[in-house]
């Protein structure tokens, strides 16, 4: 545990007036459990980009067996709550706030208008629905998604030799 450092501050200039300010929250499911990670993606005004890990957060799936596209529903809702607790708590004004996915299940059921669902399924895409707005959900490849790695579980030796976690995608650099 020693070596594990997590910077604090989302930072590393000094000159953060006029920056661009980007929240990315990624959610992902598994059979073993469901998890969110939250990135700050900040632009200075000269163009330099860098991404600040905010908060992450995992949970076991039930005992009793769910599938997997509830419990990547479940994530997302998992995110969708964390977004909104961020957004409280930082006292930031942000350009844009994104989730991402790797499940096209999950983001036709934020997306849907129309369609009637189970109550299950219903009562949290109304939950996420309330809580973000659907174009704000994007899909990211499922090898790209850092709550893979909250979602399944790393070894230490792969948490340590890994920067996805506390870095975020590279996509977003």
């Amino acid at each position: 545990m020693k070596e594990i450092n997590v910077p604090r501050c989302y930072f590393s200039r000094l000159d953060t007036e006029g920056v661009k300010l980007q929240l990315n929250h990624f959610c992902d499911a598994s059979e073993v459990g469901y998890g969110t990670a939250s990135y700050l993606r900040i632009e200075y005004v000269d163009g330099f980009t860098e991404c600040a890990f905010v908060i992450g957060k995992s949970r076991n799936a039930p005992i009793k067996t769910v599938s997997i596209p509830r419990l990547e529903l479940q994530g997302a809702l998992l995110a969708a709550r964390m977004g909104s607790t961020i957004r409280k708590e930082l006292d930031f004004k942000f350009e844009k706030v994104i989730f991402w996915t790797d499940s096209m299940i999950v983001l036709n059921y934020i997306r849907s208008e129309s369609r009637r669902f189970q109550t299950y399924v219903a009562n949290r895409v109304t939950e996420i629905r309330e809580l973000t707005d659907p174009h704000q959900w994007k899909h990211c490849a499922g090898v790209m998604n850092p709550a893979d790695d909250a979602s399944r579980g790393l070894e230490m030796s792969d948490f340590l030799r890994s920067d996805r976690w506390l870095k975020g995608p590279s996509f977003l650099h």
